[in-house]
């Protein structure tokens, strides 16, 4: 069943360099201290399913949905899903050196998700391609 919902990115203050992803029905009022960034989407779960996608070679624990990423690359990296959302927070105190990782990791995710559909295109194009061609030519 689809379920609407909010897609946490929180910073983990007894662990620097990690962060955490959660999910929440409503966006927490007022703001965690520990949030970072906030998105909402219509089906939580595929989102919570893509950011884990997203983030998993970064994994450290499953259970608590725990991440070694910086910060800036982890918010580029959800920001940036192809997933339709609408993002509701963006930390106010994340530094000038952060606000640059996320525009140079959106750049890079961005790219790399334009590529990666050329490259699918192309080869949808040589199998229809090749149907034809068995098709014309009777193999």
């Amino acid at each position: 069943m689809i379920r609407p919902g909010h897609l946490l990115l929180l910073a983990t203050p007894d662990k620097p360099g990690h962060v955490n992803v959660a999910t929440a029905d409503e966006m927490p009022e007022p703001p965690p201290q520990n949030l970072l960034w906030a998105a909402r989407f219509n089906d939580i779960e595929t989102a919570a399913m893509h950011a884990h996608n997203r983030l998993c070679r970064k994994l450290v624990d499953i259970d608590q949905h725990l991440y070694k990423v910086a910060t800036g690359r982890a918010i580029a990296a959800l920001d940036t899903e192809s997933l339709r959302h609408e993002r509701v927070y963006l930390d106010d105190a994340l530094s000038e050196e952060v606000k640059a990782d996320i525009e140079q990791w959106s750049g890079y995710y961005t790219k790399r998700h334009h590529w990666a559909n050329k490259v699918i295109t192309w080869f949808g194009y040589l199998f229809v391609g090749y149907l034809l061609f068995l098709l014309v030519f009777g193999f």
